[in-house]
């Protein structure tokens, strides 16, 4: 935390340890929006739900699969409309811009202003670990050094993760 500065991003990912508060990843973040930088949480269950419902402040995004956002919101997220309609009903309520991935079937962007599904490109299927973590590296990057605008900074994640996933 030392080392952020105004401006800066920084990502919350993965699980919380057993022994670690499910609050920690909102804790975190709130440390971080404080040092003036921007938020990104990529977790699920109870920590994404206090990350979105319980903390006084937000992350910049939130990046759940499609199945994290069913668990999120109680919603059916089974289909990119699905995505859309709970994605906003998160966006709308919190300020948050949430990143919502749909495995091979590909990602929605949603913000304040509405969601624009970008459908991935198939490809053959070498790995799936990883491809989460993938996607989300290759967003920021697309975002805050490139500083592309959120749809194509997806359609850039989409393309770097599809390109992992097969194994190129």
């Amino acid at each position: 935390l030392d080392m952020i500065e105004p401006g800066d991003v920084a990502a919350v990912c993965g699980s919380c340890p057993s022994d670690v508060a499910k609050s920690y990843p909102a804790e975190l973040c709130a440390k971080i929006a404080a040092k003036g930088a921007h938020c990104v949480i990529d977790c699920d269950g109870a920590a994404l739900e206090k990350a979105v419902n319980e903390s006084a402040v937000h992350p910049t995004y939130i990046k759940p699969n499609h199945e994290e956002l069913a668990g999120l919101t109680g919603m059916d997220t089974s289909t990119p409309e699905g995505v859309m309609k709970a994605a906003e009903s998160v966006a709308q309520r919190t300020g948050i811009t949430v990143i919502t991935t749909m495995a091979g079937d590909g990602a929605v962007i949603t913000d304040g202003d509405g969601s624009t599904f970008i459908p991935a490109v198939r490809r053959p299927v070498v790995r799936l670990k990883g491809a989460g973590d993938t996607f989300l590296g290759a967003f920021l990057y697309a975002k805050y050094v490139k500083n592309l605008p959120n749809p194509e900074a997806v359609t850039f994640a989409q393309d770097v993760a599809g390109r992992y996933v097969a194994g190129e």
